[in-house]
C-alpha cells in the first residue's frame, strides 16, 4: 500500500477538524438551547442527584441505599461530588461529557464503515434525536440529566467495547484492543443490563465466528476470562459483603411482576395493533426511500457525469429527509427492529457458511447485531422516546451502516444515492426532533432558584417549585421524604432524605411485606417534614401512593403527619405531629 504524502495528510486532518467542527456546533447549540431546562423535580433525576450525596457522605449502597442498578454510576457521580462539591450542574457537564464521549465513539466506528457525511449525519443526529431531546412531557429521557446515569454510562461503556473490538477484528496489531474491550464490556455490565447486553451479544457472535474459523486464540480467551471473573468477583463480593438482600431488593428488585404494567407500556406491547401498525407505516415509508435510491442508483450506473452525482445525491437526500419529517421522528424508526434483525441474521447464515471466508463479513455482523438487540426492549416502540433515547444510537449506527455500505454491495449499484437517503433520513428526523424540543423548552418558564442548581421548569412542576421553597424555609437540620417519588425537591432545597428509598412506586412496594417493612424504616427513623405528591400512577398499574398500593405506609403517614404550608393541588407538605412519629428505643419496639 503506498503511503499518503503530507499534503494527502494534511488534507485528511482539515477534513477531520471541519467535522468535528460541525459536530462541537450542533452540541454547542443544543446544549445552550437546553441549559436549565433538564431534569424534573418530580421524576427519577432527584434519585440521581440524592443517592451519591449520600453515598459520598459514608452511606453503603444496597444496604443504607437502595439501588436497582449496577454500582458503577452512583460510585462515579459521588466521586465527582467529592472532587467538584454538591452541586446539580456537576452532574449535569458529567451527562453533556458522556454524550460527547457517545458522539465521538459513533463517529470513529461510523467512519470506519461508511462514508464521512454518513458518519456526520450520523452523529449531529444523536445529538438532536437522543442526547438532547426533549419529546416527553419531562426531559429525563436525555444525557444531560437523565432518569439514571446507569443507563447513559452504560451504553457508552458498552459502545466503547464494540469500537474496541471492531479495531481488533480489522488489524489485529494491538494487543491491547481486546482486553480493553472486554474491559469495557465489563463496565457495561456493572452499569445497567439493557446497553450490557447488546455489547455482549455482539462479542457472542464474534467468538463463535472465530472459532469456527478456528481463529480464537489463548490470549483472547484469558481477556474473557478475566472480564468475567473481574464482574463476578463485584458483585459476588457485594453479596457477602451486604448480604442476599443486594439482590432480592436491590438489584432485582424492579423484575417482579408489578414491573409488568410498565414494561408492556413502554416496550409497546400495551397497544400491540398500533405499535404494529406504526411499525408499517415505517417500514413503507423506508422502503419507499430505498426506491428511490434504487432509482438513483441505476441511474448513476448509466451516467456517471459530474452534474449528473450532485442531482441523484441531492434529490435522494431531500426525498429521504421529507419523508422523515412527514412521518415523523418518534414513528419513522419503528421498523428497525425487524430490519436489522433480518440483516443480523443474514449475515450470521453468510459468516456461518463461509466458515473461514467469512471473515469480512464479522465486523458488520458485530455492529448489525449490537444494533438489534439494543431494540429489543422497546421492539414494539423503536424511537427516541422514552428508553429510546440512549438504547436507539446503537441501531441507528447499524442502520446507517447496513444502508449506505451493504445494500449497494448486495445490489452491486452506485452507492452515493444510499448514503444520500441515509444523510436525508437522519437529516430529516433531527429537524423534526428539534422542532418538538425547542417547543417543550418554550414551557419551561416556572424558575426555581437553589443554591444546589437553577431551573426552568413546565407550568405542572409549579406546585413542586413550591414545595421547594418551603422545605427551604424548614430547620436545615429537619430531614424530608417525599412520596411517591420527588427527592429531587429535598436535594435542591438542601435538607437530608431519610430512608433508604427514594421512591415509592408501584413496582417498588408491591407486596404487604414491602409496605410493612417500609413502615418500620419509618417508624425507627422518621421525617420531620414528608413531602406527598398526588400523583396518578395509573401508567405503573395503580392509582395512587397510599390508595391501591402502600397502603399501610400511607395510613402510618396520615396517623402521625399534618398538613403545614399550603402549596397547591399536586403536592402536600406534612410535619410531624408533636411526639407522634418518633423513633422508639428498642426495648419498646
Amino acid at each position: 500500500m503506498e503511503r499518503p504524502t503530507g499534503a494527502t495528510r494534511r488534507r485528511r486532518a482539515l477534513v477531520a477538524a471541519g467535522e468535528l467542527a460541525v459536530v462541537a456546533l450542533a452540541f454547542a447549540h443544543a446544549v445552550r438551547a437546553g441549559w436549565g431546562r433538564w431534569g424534573s423535580l418530580l421524576f427519577d433525576t432527584g434519585r440521581e442527584l440524592e443517592l451519591p450525596r449520600r453515598l459520598a457522605e459514608g452511606e453503603r449502597l444496597y444496604s443504607d441505599l437502595r439501588w436497582y442498578y449496577g454500582p458503577l454510576a452512583p460510585h462515579v457521580n459521588a466521586l465527582l461530588y467529592r472532587a467538584f462539591g454538591v452541586h446539580a450542574d456537576v452532574l449535569v457537564w458529567a451527562g453533556i461529557c458522556s454524550a460527547v464521549a457517545m458522539a465521538l465513539l459513533l463517529r470513529a466506528i461510523a467512519s470506519a464503515l461508511v462514508p464521512r457525511g454518513v458518519a456526520v449525519a450520523l452523529t449531529i443526529s444523536f445529538v438532536y434525536v437522543c442526547a438532547f431531546q426533549h419529546l416527553a412531557p419531562v426531559p429525563i429521557f436525555q444525557f444531560a440529566l437523565p432518569y439514571t446515569y446507569a443507563a447513559t454510562y452504560g451504553i457508552v461503556c458498552a459502545t466503547a467495547s464494540l469500537w474496541l473490538l471492531l479495531r481488533h477484528l480489522a488489524s489485529g496489531a494491538s494487543r491491547a484492543d481486546l482486553p480493553l474491550s472486554v474491559a469495557a464490556l465489563a463496565l457495561a455490565l456493572l452499569s445497567k443490563l439493557e446497553p450490557a447486553v447488546p455489547a455482549l451479544a455482539a462479542h457472542l457472535v464474534v467468538v463463535v465466528a472465530r472459532v469456527r474459523a478456528g481463529a480464537m486464540s489463548r490470549r483472547s480467551w484469558i481477556a474473557y476470562g478475566l472480564g468475567a471473573l473481574a464482574v463476578a468477583a463485584v458483585y459476588g463480593g457485594l453479596v457477602v459483603l451486604r448480604g442476599t438482600g443486594v439482590w432480592t431488593e436491590n438489584l432485582a428488585a424492579l423484575g417482579s411482576g408489578a414491573s409488568r404494567a410498565y414494561v408492556v407500556r413502554t416496550s409497546g406491547l400495551l397497544e400491540p395493533g398500533e405499535s404494529l401498525a406504526a411499525m408499517v407505516r415505517s417500514g413503507l415509508a423506508l422502503f419507499a426511500v430505498a426506491a428511490v435510491a434504487w432509482v438513483g442508483a441505476l441511474r448513476l450506473a448509466r451516467s456517471r457525469a459530474l452534474p449528473e452525482p450532485l442531482a441523484v445525491g441531492g434529490g435522494v437526500a431531500l426525498v429521504a429527509a421529507g419523508v422523515a419529517r412527514w412521518i415523523g421522528v418518534t414513528e419513522i424508526f419503528r421498523a428497525l427492529p425487524l430490519l436489522l434483525l433480518a440483516a443480523a441474521g443474514a449475515l450470521a447464515g453468510a459468516v456461518l457458511r463461509r466458515r473461514r471466508d467469512g471473515a469480512p463479513l464479522v465486523p458488520m455482523l458485530a455492529v448489525a447485531t449490537f444494533g438489534a438487540v439494543a431494540l429489543l426492549r422497546i421492539a414494539l416502540r423503536a424511537s427516541p422516546h422514552h428508553y429510546g433515547f440512549y438504547l436507539l444510537p446503537p441501531a441507528l449506527l447499524a442502520f446507517a451502516a447496513l444502508s449506505a455500505r451493504e445494500l449497494p454491495r448486495w445490489s452491486k449499484v452506485p452507492a452515493l444515492p444510499w448514503g444520500c437517503a441515509v444523510v436525508g433520513l437522519l437529516a430529516g428526523a433531527s429537524a423534526d426532533a428539534w422542532r418538538t424540543t425547542a417547543a417543550a423548552y418554550e414551557g419551561h418558564a416556572v424558575a426555581v432558584e437553589t443554591p444546589r442548581g437553577s431551573f426552568l421548569v413546565p407550568e405542572f412542576d409549579r406546585d413542586l417549585a413550591g414545595a421547594v421553597r418551603a422545605l427551604a424555609a424548614v430547620p436545615p437540620t429537619a430531614t424530608v421524604a417525599c412520596v411517591p417519588q420527588g427527592a429531587a425537591m429535598a436535594f435542591l432545597a438542601e435538607r437530608p432524605t431519610v430512608d433508604a428509598m427514594f421512591s415509592y412506586l408501584p413496582m417498588e412496594i408491591h407486596t404487604v411485606a414491602q409496605d410493612e417493612a417500609a413502615v418500620r424504616r419509618w417508624r425507627e427513623s422518621p421525617p420531620d417534614v414528608v413531602v406527598a405528591v398526588l400523583q396518578d400512577t395509573s401508567e405503573y398499574g395503580k392509582a395512587g401512593f397510599g390508595l391501591d398500593y402502600a397502603v399501610r405506609t400511607g395510613a402510618w403517614i396520615a396517623e402521625n403527619y399534618r398538613p403545614a404550608t399550603p402549596i397547591g393541588s399536586a403536592v402536600i407538605v406534612l410535619e410531624r405531629r408533636p411526639g407522634e412519629g418518633r423513633a422508639q428505643p428498642a426495648a419498646q419496639r
